[in-house]
């Protein structure tokens, strides 16, 4: 099971296909609120998945020089 499947619960086929674009593409707050989202839905606890995407991993970098100021 991945981390879009476990975000999908019941949804459709498409709306999982739907997920997996949007996870494996935003960037910025939109990554922000879909990480949030997936930090807080019930059962979730596999993040390493995401953790190893690349945008994911952007935004960790982004944070990191933001704190460092």
């Amino acid at each position: 099971t991945n981390c879009i499947q476990m975000l999908g619960g019941q949804n459709g086929e498409e709306e999982k296909k739907e997920q997996e674009l949007v996870l494996n593409y935003a960037s910025g707050s939109a990554l922000t609120a879909l990480l949030i989202q997936v930090l807080k839905a019930p059962g979730v606890s596999i993040f390493g998945e995401m953790l190893e995407l690349g945008n994911v991993q952007e935004l960790q970098e982004l944070l990191l020089l933001i704190c460092r100021c």
